[in-house]
């Protein structure tokens, strides 16, 4: 009720639901500026905000806003390119969620090389992400992937390369091995190896998921330690 209240004395409706954009892609205070810029030039309430890496833009949900144009706009102000991730429409007391899911948004943006997405446009990573906790997420990782990194740290291998390339293009043999430039035979090779040492079987369209979302796991805690 209080944060609702502080809302208020911006323009906010008391009870109107928000949502959070974060933005990355320039230096955060011409992000900033450029979205203060836009924003200002239309009718309704906003709140921008920014750290070291980025700046969140607080909204109302409705009428829905355009954040299309609103990262065209920033982008072309700042000559850059801009990345852009939004939250769900919360209530007021809820825009903590809003941002957490907008910054996971922003996190696969910068994972998949997109330049917007909403948190609800996460598919399957919105599984991955509602293990909020890192620690959580690399247990799962770890479970099924460890012994192809202790393989390849060993070996010399490139088990978890291959396991990707191959999950990444359907379990297409030929277009699998023609991305890492090994013959099918190699391929095949390696993913027998990746059975043997994980007891799993890449026949089995479930091993295949749990694998996938093992390596998405794993990209996911990278990019966050990046950022």
């Amino acid at each position: 009720q209080e944060l609702a209240r502080g809302l208020q004395r911006f323009g906010f409706t008391r009870d109107g639901a928000v949502l959070v954009a974060a933005l990355e892609g320039g230096a955060p205070e011409q992000i900033a500026y450029a979205a203060e810029d836009h924003l200002s030039r239309r009718e309704g309430p906003y709140l921008i905000s920014r750290n070291e890496h980025e700046v969140h833009v607080l909204l109302p949900a409705e009428p829905p806003p355009d954040l299309g144009t609103l990262r065209t706009a920033v982008a072309g102000r700042i000559g850059g390119e801009i990345r852009l991730g939004s939250g769900g429409a919360v209530a007021p007391a809820e825009v903590g969620r809003s941002l957490r899911e907008a910054r996971y948004a922003l996190q696969v943006c910068r994972l998949e090389g997109w330049e917007a997405a909403g948190f609800e446009d996460l598919g399957t990573y919105r599984l991955l992400l509602s293990m909020a906790d890192p620690d959580a997420l690399r247990a799962f990782s770890d479970a099924l992937l460890k012994p192809l990194d202790e393989y390849d740290r060993e070996q010399g291998g490139e088990l978890i390369p291959s396991l990707r390339a191959f999950l990444q293009h359907n379990a297409r043999w030929e277009t699998a091995a023609a991305e890492l430039y090994v013959h099918r035979h190699t391929l095949r090779y390696r993913m027998r190896k990746v059975e043997e040492l994980t007891g799993r079987d890449l026949s089995s369209s479930f091993d295949r998921m749990e694998f996938w979302l093992a390596l998405r796991a794993r990209e996911l805690l990278q990019a966050e330690a990046e950022a």
